[in-house]
């Protein structure tokens, strides 16, 4: 039985990877590291410990991941200042449906809290929520499943009562070693077929396609 459900943010309810990713490209060139596209996907749903350890493979081992990373978050928050935070297409009717049919919802992001709250707050979605887990209030972040392990259990349902919706494949990862259903709605990653096969029970390709996956799969009366 579905009770609760386990929400990525980034990339999944908001529409905020794309400033993420020209705030790194942005941030790389003015400290000359030769950052590319390919390699800031790779940081796509992984936490700052694990980018750091990678940016610093990649640059040496005296390179300013830190630094890079501020001027960034300086970007991002910039534009959201002056743009507001972008969301997904049918947030809201996504969140509405998942509350009317009494499911318990948690988000759940590898980003640390002092950055994702205020975002939440600024787009509305906190009350919708439940509970919520943040990258520094777990040891080990996606791939890692603490991350979900944690919020289902805040949630008090069990991990094989929760379906997870995500957007990249490491937090798809994170959800299926967690025990959870997963749910995957493409957005700077495509949907491979090796991901559909290996950590995607479901793929849809927006949060209203997911609404109807939902109804369709557990709430039909089938």
């Amino acid at each position: 039985m579905l009770k609760g459900v386990l929400l990525d943010v980034d990339g999944t309810l908001l529409d905020t990877e794309r400033l993420f990713m020209d705030g790194w490209l942005r941030a790389a060139r003015e400290l000359h590291y030769p950052l590319r596209y390919e390699q800031v996907l790779f940081f796509h749903g992984k936490g700052v410990h694990e980018n750091g350890v990678t940016f610093r493979k990649w640059f040496g081992a005296d390179a300013d991941y830190e630094g890079t990373r501020a001027l960034r978050q300086n970007y991002v928050e910039e534009r959201i200042a002056a743009e507001g935070v972008p969301t997904k297409p049918g947030l809201f009717v996504f969140l509405d449906y998942l509350r009317e049919k009494g499911l318990k919802i948690a988000l759940a992001t590898g980003t640390v809290r002092q950055e994702a709250a205020p975002r939440w707050e600024m787009a509305g979605l906190l009350p919708y929520v439940d509970a919520s887990v943040c990258g520094d209030e777990v040891t080990h972040n996606k791939p890692d499943p603490e991350i979900f392990l944690h919020a289902a259990s805040l949630l008090g349902v069990p991990p094989q009562d929760c379906i997870v919706f995500e957007d990249s494949p490491a937090g798809l990862a994170a959800g299926r070693a967690a025990g959870c259903r997963t749910c995957m709605i493409p957005d700077m990653e495509p949907a491979t077929e090796e991901l559909r096969e290996t950590l995607a029970d479901y793929v849809c390709d927006s949060l209203s396609a997911a609404a109807e996956m939902l109804e369709k799969e557990f709430f039909s009366g089938k």
